[in-house]
């Protein structure tokens, strides 16, 4: 027969090391480590940068054309050989129809040449624009050129020119014309040089 306080004093140790349903279970839910938030898993990360950012900073740059400089929200050309040809082509054309040189011109001029008027929008084709500035149909007295503003794209063999010009020119009975416009030309490159295949200017505000 054991002792009752032998017994009580051995029911009471026991009793020391034996922890409550309710007691585990709490313990066992502080130990387990916190669920972190899932990412979703489809989509971007939040921290990923987007496409739009992406573009804005490096924007798409076709093979063959020259990287533009940007200055202060302008663009600038990069000075290369093939862009300082075309830039070069570009003004012959302007200091040919000043000076009314057919045979500067149809040197220049591509065969497929065509010219849309900046005042009234008339196209016109290579052969009949030469007889204009031969005759004098139309005269040129001054033509400023800005080509520290021109800016150049290049694609393969053709070269695009966005430019300005402000220009004076007298029509047939007609008062002395003073017009400013920005104009776009195509030149297309031959082993020889570059050709002028399209013109179209835009009137603009004279500044």
């Amino acid at each position: 027969m054991v002792h009752p306080r032998i017994r009580l004093r051995g029911v009471a140790s026991r009793g020391q090391h034996r922890v409550p349903a309710a007691g585990r279970d709490r313990r066992r839910a502080t130990a387990l480590p916190q669920p972190r938030p899932l990412q979703p898993r489809y989509g971007p990360r939040r921290d990923a940068p987007s496409i739009r950012g992406r573009a804005a900073s490096a924007p798409h740059r076709h093979r063959g054309e020259d990287p533009p400089n940007r200055s202060k929200g302008l663009i600038v050309n990069v000075s290369t050989p093939a862009t300082d040809a075309v830039i070069a082509a570009d003004r012959r054309f302007f200091e040919a129809l000043l000076a009314a040189d057919r045979a500067a011109l149809d040197a220049l001029l591509a065969p497929e040449f065509l010219i849309v008027d900046v005042a009234a929008g008339d196209v016109t084709g290579r052969a009949e624009f030469l007889q204009f500035v031969s005759d004098r149909i139309v005269r040129f007295t001054r033509i400023d050129q800005f080509s520290d503003e021109a800016v150049v794209r290049r694609f393969g063999a053709t070269a695009i020119i966005v430019g300005r010009t402000a220009m004076e020119f007298g029509l047939p009975d007609g008062p002395q014309v003073t017009a400013a416009s920005r104009y776009t030309h195509v030149f297309v490159s031959s082993e020889e040089d570059w050709h002028l295949v399209s013109a179209q200017g835009t009137a603009i505000a004279a500044s």
